[in-house]
């Protein structure tokens, strides 16, 4: 429920944007995300190589 609120913002926040800035926005935000997932892949090898269960 939070998500999809937050999600809504978000729509409206972004609605008013042209494409360019709209493209850039989407660059920085998939950039964000495959560092978010190099960082939880890390954690998890960590986590595994140390043979203690995983955060997740």
């Amino acid at each position: 429920m939070e998500q999809q609120f937050i999600l809504r913002a978000f729509q409206d926040q972004i609605k008013p944007i042209d494409l360019e800035p709209s493209q850039q926005l989407l660059v920085e935000l998939y950039r964000q995300l495959l560092l978010r997932e190099a960082y939880c892949k890390h954690l998890l090898q960590e986590n595994l190589l140390k043979g203690s269960s995983p955060l997740f």
